[in-house]
């Protein structure tokens, strides 16, 4: 089958340099207009049409059916119609359904469309395929975005290629440096990865998803603590009830993720106890202010906050390692025991 051969070109650095070359072209997507003029097409389109606008995705299907019905070769109602089927649960009738329109109008709206269907059911090859059928067609910003999002799946090298394109073509898009942040994470390129995702910030400095890519890398490079930490305040102002950018804050005060000297300890407790106020089964936020509690020798608070992060996320094995050892120093042997048990058990299926 077709597909099959595109997955070989998938797994190989050529294919994402065809992919640049190729994008040169201009988007095929005819300018498509209703072209039945029948009352019985035009009565079912509009009625479809109407449901969809609604969310009526069940609703719209049989009026959309039959204005496929009396004239198939009318590309707005089989494209209303793909849509449908996608939203009203039926896959293989909108797979189906697409591979048709295609057929007879190859445009990079519908290879979109498939890659969005392929994708809600995982199947991010087939999902990649499309995209790039779309993007090469019409290599928009979302066209290109979602190409390489769906090779981050399962071939990030050429996912680092798509989007470096992408950030060349479109330098202002935030999210198109965040995909590159991601895609670079995911190489282990984690000092090149903070930086996209830092200058996605500055694309769009209200945008709280860029720092909370960043959050997520817990990582700050050398020479940038001083930016990340003024621009994760101004955030943290912005949206006072955001648990991880509270938590992303306290942690790069804290100089744990950099080169730069620990702020304040108190200021640090505070913001993670909001952190945890904010979003009470916020398991990582709960552990750190253990961290936090022990080193300021509050071993009972500390305690009790690594029993909160052992109990919320129990498979993350640090946490009974360290609340074992807690337990030993409040004095409470054979909960300690139970723990360091528990622990290795964890350990032991990680390897």
């Amino acid at each position: 089958m077709a597909w099959q051969a595109v997955l070989v070109i998938l797994l190989t650095i050529a294919w994402a340099q065809d992919f640049a070359v190729a994008c040169g072209g201009q988007d095929s997507s005819p300018q498509i207009k209703t072209s039945c003029t029948s009352a019985g097409f035009g009565e079912s389109y509009r009625a479809g049409e109407e449901s969809l606008l609604r969310q009526k995705a069940a609703t719209a299907v049989p009026y959309l059916e039959k204005a496929h019905q009396i004239c198939p070769s009318d590309y707005a109602a089989g494209r209303d119609l793909l849509i449908a089927y996608g939203k009203a649960g039926l896959p293989e009738k909108a797979s189906a359904l697409g591979e048709e329109i295609l057929r007879e109008h190859d445009v990079a709206e519908i290879h979109s469309l498939l890659g969005e269907l392929y994708r809600e059911k995982n199947d991010f090859r087939s999902a990649a395929k499309q995209y790039q059928a779309a993007a090469q067609l019409d290599p928009s910003e979302e066209n290109v975005f979602e190409f390489g999002s769906s090779l981050l799946k399962f071939e990030g090298d050429s996912a680092l290629k798509i989007f470096r394109f992408g950030v060349e073509k479109y330098p202002n898009s935030e999210k198109m440096h965040l995909g590159l942040g991601g895609a670079l994470y995911g190489q282990g390129l984690i000092d090149d990865a903070v930086s996209e995702a830092f200058k996605a910030s500055e694309i769009n400095p209200t945008d709280p998803e860029a720092m909370e890519l960043l959050g997520q890398m817990a990582h700050i490079p050398a020479g940038m603590a001083g930016a990340v930490i003024e621009r994760l305040a101004a955030l943290t102002n912005l949206y006072p009830r955001n648990a991880k950018l509270t938590y992303y804050y306290a942690m790069a005060l804290s100089g744990r993720w950099s080169d730069k000297p620990p702020a304040d300890s108190g200021q640090v407790i505070q913001l993670l106890k909001t952190a945890t106020e904010l979003d009470p089964r916020y398991a990582e936020a709960h552990f750190q202010l253990g961290e936090f509690y022990q080193e300021e020798g509050r071993t009972l608070d500390a305690l009790h906050s690594y029993q909160e992060a052992a109990r919320l996320d129990p498979k993350q094995e640090n946490y009974h390692y360290r609340l074992a050892l807690a337990y030993k120093k409040c004095g409470y042997p054979e909960e300690s025991r139970k723990e360091m048990q528990t622990y290795q058990k964890l350990h032991r299926n990680e390897k």
